[in-house]
């Protein structure tokens, strides 16, 4: 059995005695299979819940928020009406339990590159943006971040026998330049989810963001650029993204610096997935990811 395509009937079992049903009444359907994660739904007679498992395959997760963490910031984010309400973490597992959200969509990057969806998300990021959690989130640090992935793959047994080519080699020297330009550049005054693929924004009506595990306390323009360089966006789509975040307010950054942050992105997404490939395990979604944000870098 696959961990990255199924679930295993002892993560079933458990989670289902957690939320007090008989697991060998609960109907299980898989909802997504993410880079990071994987999404179920549990349907049990009228009740449904979202339950997100880790994928045991991953080797490494840098800046990720521990369960607690993530489940104490989530409360201020369902509160907003941003993200679903937390049922329960749990621990052996590292299962996230939600409420289902009944007849939302799940977006992919057409989706979201539709001019009324990129006004939707923007505000939605600018709500998100302006909510207090009470407490102070890890600070986006793309200098340590970067070094970090540098040194798993300079040193990892699973990486032994990578040597990068001028091309990679360009792209280190980059990452590091622009991390520190980021750094200097950039206040951590927000909440960042930091992670704005498609297939992490959902629709039913009103916008709702999934998957706060690489949340960070940054700069607004870290998510702005994220959107942007996840999913694929150009030039011409920032002044409908800007302008319907900022409203009447002053953009505090120009294109140029956007773009510095997008590529930013971009690379430390890069960098993400090279440590994140394993030499014994098939991982065609990250190998897949790996590729198409290499295209974008050229």
């Amino acid at each position: 059995m696959l961990f990255d395509e199924m679930i295993c009937a002892n993560e079933v079992k458990h989670l289902c005695g957690r939320l007090n049903i008989d697991s060998n009444r609960v109907t299980v359907k898989p909802i997504s299979n993410g880079l990071s994660n994987r999404a179920f739904r549990f349907s049990y007679g009228k009740k449904k819940w979202m339950v997100r498992l880790p994928k045991n395959n991953l080797k490494e997760r840098f800046q990720t928020l521990d369960n607690s963490t993530e489940k104490r910031l989530l409360k201020s984010v369902s509160k907003a009406g941003l993200t679903p309400t937390v049922i329960f973490d749990d621990e052996s597992t590292g299962a996230l339990v939600t409420t289902f959200l009944n007849n939302a969509i799940t977006w992919d990057s057409s989706m979201l590159s539709q001019p009324e969806n990129l006004g939707r998300i923007a505000e939605t990021l600018s709500s998100l943006h302006s909510i207090n959690v009470g407490f102070r989130l890890p600070l986006f640090k793309p200098t340590t971040l970067c070094e970090s992935y540098f040194n798993v793959l300079k040193g990892s047994q699973d990486h032994k026998n990578r040597t990068f080519n001028i091309e990679q080699k360009n792209w280190q020297i980059e990452l590091r330049q622009l991390a520190i330009m980021y750094e200097k550049t950039f206040s951590p005054i927000t909440l960042c989810h930091h992670d704005l693929i498609a297939a992490n924004i959902l629709d039913s009506d009103q916008l709702w963001l999934v998957d706060f595990e690489y949340a960070v306390q940054a700069h607004p323009i870290l998510d702005i650029a994220s959107l942007i360089a996840l999913n694929g966006l150009n030039m011409n789509q920032y002044p409908l993204i800007l302008e319907s975040y900022f409203k009447e307010e002053l953009i505090p950054f120009n294109y140029s610096q956007l773009d510095d942050v997008i590529r930013l992105e971009r690379l430390i997404s890069y960098f993400w997935a090279l440590v994140e490939m394993d030499s014994s395990v098939k991982m065609s979604k990250i190998e897949g990811f790996a590729e198409s944000i290499a295209a974008m870098l050229r």
